[in-house]
């Protein structure tokens, strides 16, 4: 701070609370889901693969309501391709079955198998 001129005594206190070590793990969804299992599974070989046109599936993964206007402007400006479309993934696994059916929609499209033909065996792994 500047420009700040005390007179007197300061007094103040810090409550500090403890979080317990399963609290952040209990929030993370199943990776028993379906469409969430298959997402991790196959992480390594969509990162890969969706690295090449990291833009052209953030772009997709907006338009859907996969990612939020926030986790979308975080996205954007990331750099490297290949962190970029890491921390893609990982938003979508975190936000659930839901997010990820909807994403492996998304990776069936015929507009995104032209982009990523590679996406055609790794989908047929799964779905």
């Amino acid at each position: 701070m500047s420009g700040v001129t005390l007179d007197g005594d300061l007094n103040f206190s810090v409550n500090t609370s403890r979080v317990g070590a399963g609290t952040a793990a209990a929030t993370l969804p199943s990776s028993q889901e379906p469409a969430v299992k298959m997402i991790v599974e196959h992480k390594v070989e969509l990162i890969d693969c969706l690295k090449a046109d990291h833009a052209f599936i953030l772009q997709h993964a907006h338009a859907k309501h996969i990612v939020t206007q926030r986790q979308y402007w975080n996205l954007k400006d990331i750099s490297p391709p290949e962190k970029n479309v890491t921390n893609l993934i990982d938003e979508v696994i975190v936000n659930g079955q839901e997010s990820c059916s909807l994403f492996l929609q998304v990776l069936k499209e015929p507009e995104v198998l032209q982009t990523y033909p590679q996406l055609i065996v790794i989908t047929k792994q799964c779905c």
